[in-house]
């Protein structure tokens, strides 16, 4: 837990887009929101990334931004573990 918020996920997500190597990503109980949760899948939307694991539990993404990475994923399909548990 790094009290990350969208502000500090938008300024990882723009370092993300230069690295292709980033496969595994733990952003657990970390205050992200539903902007987190808009920025992380215009990230996943992305031919760049190659991230193939995704902890985000606990980000408060709400019902609204999982909808939003939901959709990233009809995109994405390298993505093969997403854990997105506890974020009502």
């Amino acid at each position: 837990r790094c009290e990350l918020t969208h502000e500090h996920l938008q300024l990882l997500v723009a370092a993300f887009r230069q690295d292709k190597t980033l496969a595994v990503l733990t952003l657990t109980c970390n205050p992200l929101g539903f902007l987190g949760a808009i920025y992380l899948a215009n990230w996943l939307r992305a031919p760049n990334c190659h991230l193939t694991e995704l902890n985000a539990s606990w980000a408060n993404f709400g019902r609204q931004g999982a909808n939003h990475l939901a959709h990233a994923l009809r995109i994405n399909t390298r993505l093969r573990i997403l854990n997105l548990a506890l974020n009502g």
